[in-house]
């Protein structure tokens, strides 16, 4: 078996939170360590950027409101949709609050909390305000604030699980780990028929330790929501750390059902299959996976693995030496090819994953 992957599983943490990626804000570099999304950390290199091997939405430039601008096209330029957006949105907000934006805008969130807060006493009752100040305090350091500004929120919105979710974030800055646990089973009260909440709740639990308890959660939100691929992998790996490999290898399997082209789905799965011995099959995931693009580079690198265990040599090293085609000023990389030749050169008995450095992704 491969040695880098290895029992990685269990070292497995993975946080997803649908309003990470909705609520498009920025977070401290406290909040950032606690909310890091949670990957396998033996195929974290391998899977570097997933979002750059998958299709995504692009913005041309020229576009306008209407669409892209023909070649030769007739007639004015239109403004930007987002721009007359924003136009509109400082025009009718309160004076504080567009000094409050403007400040966050330039990263001075000092000013930005200063600047909101007073238009939060002077608009009690909007919630947007008060989620505006509590974003500003979070980004100054101060989750004891934030959560007041939050508590406003949730009080002006008795069913929005939202505020809750973002108490239990501002707990766990302070390290008050129970505490959140109870924020985001109030989340699960105030809208017991929204993923969101038993999602987080589970995901934290897993980064925990605590992957028994946050499978009855997880499976919630699936039944919620079930096209999620980052519910399935923290599924998966809650199962995985109980001891149900099937379970795990079941849950990744259902998961790319839901979500056929996810890469972490696949990584996952090729991983557990790994653990299962199934090394071909786990081949043709990550054959399925390769990109000419430099973050295919670590793709190669599993691949590479993969093939030495299948007793193919030859092919591990073309495979190490297209990743350091694919990513040249990448050392590490440059590295693992020549201890893998020097390796070779030596007889047969080659271990790649200690010619590489174990504990280092591949």
């Amino acid at each position: 078996m491969l040695a880098i992957f290895r029992d990685e599983l269990e070292e497995v943490v993975l946080e997803a939170t649908a309003l990470d990626v909705a609520n498009h804000h920025r977070v401290p570099r406290s909040a950032e360590v606690e909310r890091q999304p949670m990957a396998f950390r033996d195929l974290e290199s391998v899977v570097a950027r997933l979002d750059a091997l998958s299709p995504g939405e692009h913005v041309h430039d020229g576009d306008s409101v209407h669409g892209s601008h023909r070649p030769g096209g007739k007639g004015p330029r239109q403004a930007p949709l987002a721009l007359l957006l924003c136009f509109a949105l400082l025009g009718c907000a309160p004076r504080e609050v567009r000094r409050g934006r403007v400040a966050m805008d330039d990263g001075d969130f000092e000013t930005a909390a200063r600047h909101l807060r007073v238009a939060a006493d002077e608009h009690p009752d909007e919630s947007d305000v008060w989620a505006e100040l509590a974003r500003a305090e979070s980004l100054a350091e101060r989750p004891a604030r934030a959560r007041v500004a939050w508590l406003e929120v949730a009080r002006l919105r008795p069913h929005d699980a939202r505020p809750w979710i973002e108490i239990g974030y501002t707990h766990e800055l302070e390290r008050h780990y129970l505490r959140a646990l109870d924020a985001y089973g109030h989340a699960i009260r105030v809208a017991p028929s929204r993923a969101a909440p038993h999602r987080v709740r589970g995901t934290r639990l897993l980064r925990w330790g605590r992957a028994a308890e946050a499978i009855e959660d997880l499976e919630q939100a699936l039944r919620l929501e079930p096209h999620s691929a980052r519910t399935w992998q923290a599924l998966a790996l809650a199962r995985h750390m109980t001891g149900d490999l099937a379970g795990a290898e079941r849950s990744f399997r259902r998961g790319l059902e839901q979500v056929p082209e996810d890469v972490g789905l696949k990584i996952g799965l090729a991983a557990v299959l790994v653990n299962s011995h199934h090394f071909q099959e786990a081949l043709g995931i990550y054959d399925g996976l390769r990109t000419p693009r430099p973050e295919g580079a670590n793709i190669e690198v599993g691949r590479a693995l993969l093939l030495h265990e299948l007793g193919r040599p030859e092919a591990a090293e073309r495979a190490f030496a297209l990743a350091v085609a694919l990513a040249p000023s990448r050392a590490d990389l440059r590295r693992r090819l020549r201890d893998y030749r020097r390796l070779r050169a030596r007889g047969p008995a080659v271990d790649p994953a200690a010619s590489t450095g174990q504990g280092a992704s591949p």
